[in-house]
């Protein structure tokens, strides 16, 4: 009670705690939105999002989605389904169905022109005929008069695109109700970030264009560091390092000295623990593209589904960490899913 008091008493103090709890929530939609980047119909790799949605019960009008149905509603509705918030979405496979459902709710904003907040759905009507809306995405941030949105069904795969805000194209947004709203970027405190290892060494940026420094690994830009620039790594996190002013990609970044978290971890030969298959990345941190399964190395086919998830029980040799990223001869995956052996 006494906490709750000085909350109440501190207005800046509640209100901040208040944006941090809402920032969570829609981090962890745009963590798994980004984490399907690259999910594609060509090799049916859709279909684990798609699955996602066919699970959930009560299902939307009874109606399960095929591998060949557009499915950009479904993208959206997967990733509240699959984090937990499923009461917050109109969840529905049909665009337009989803806008009868979100003024049911009391979320839908018919207005084109306003600038939308991180976490809300834009609502596209492209051919402007019959108020019908024909596309989704969800935004993922929100730059001046543009904002960048990731979408299912964008060209037959998850991406992004940038929308210009007042576009003529758009129709409206819904926006859940994340605790209440819903922060612009502007709003997310730039110098708080509890997630990621802890870790203590050095890095020189090492590119000539330099690297921007982010409010959360894939965040919004807070600054830029000039190349040369010698930063302390604090945190890693799925490719990412805490510089103390933000996060910065490090692939970008050549390690000066001290030990990162890939010194915390051992090598050698480890299992795969998984419910169905593990993805496969180009680097270390889901903002990698996915491997299919022709990229994998030839032991790596044989140890994967059609889409190049590596099966349960599937025994890999680590070489090196990154995070908690390991690197296996197809590529990187994720530490969460294995064992030491």
């Amino acid at each position: 009670m006494k906490c709750i008091s000085m909350l109440t008493k501190n207005g800046k103090t509640n209100a901040l705690n208040w944006r941090i709890n809402k920032m969570t929530t829609v981090k962890q939609l745009l963590d798994l939105a980004r984490a399907w980047i690259g999910c594609r119909e060509s090799d049916g790799s859709h279909m684990e999002i798609v699955n996602v949605y066919n699970a959930y019960t009560p299902l939307p009008r009874n109606y399960k989605v095929k591998s060949n149905d557009s499915w950009c509603m479904v993208f959206i509705s997967a990733l509240f389904i699959k984090v937990g918030l499923a009461n917050l979405c109109p969840l529905e496979c049909s665009c337009g169905k989803a806008i009868e459902k979100a003024k049911e709710m009391g979320i839908w904003e018919e207005n084109g022109a306003i600038t939308p907040n991180v976490g809300d759905l834009i609502m596209y009507d492209w051919d402007k005929k019959d108020g019908w809306p024909e596309h989704v995405g969800i935004v993922e941030s929100v730059n001046g008069n543009t904002f960048t949105v990731i979408e299912g069904n964008k060209n037959d795969a998850v991406g992004r695109r940038t929308v210009t805000v007042g576009s003529a194209s758009i129709r409206g947004f819904v926006k859940p109700m994340y605790d209440g709203a819903t922060p612009n970027v502007s709003d997310i405190p730039q110098a708080e970030n509890n997630a990621g290892v802890t870790v203590n060494y050095k890095v020189k940026v090492d590119t000539p264009s330099g690297v921007n420094c982010r409010n959360a690994p894939n965040g919004a830009k807070v600054k830029a560091y000039a190349n040369g620039t010698e930063l302390t790594i604090s945190k890693e996190e799925n490719g990412w390092g805490y510089t103390g002013e933000g996060w910065v990609s490090l692939q970008y970044c050549t390690k000066v000295q001290g030990n990162s978290s890939s010194n915390t971890k051992s090598t050698g030969t480890y299992e795969v623990l998984v419910d169905s298959a593990l993805i496969v990345r180009s680097g270390p941190g889901t903002n990698y593209s996915r491997k299919s399964k022709s990229q994998l190395t030839v032991d790596g086919q044989k140890h994967s589904n059609d889409n190049g998830g590596l099966l349960n029980g599937t025994r890999v040799t680590v070489s090196k960490w990154n995070g908690n990223w390991a690197k296996i001869p197809s590529g990187w995956v994720s530490g969460d899913y294995l064992k030491k052996v």
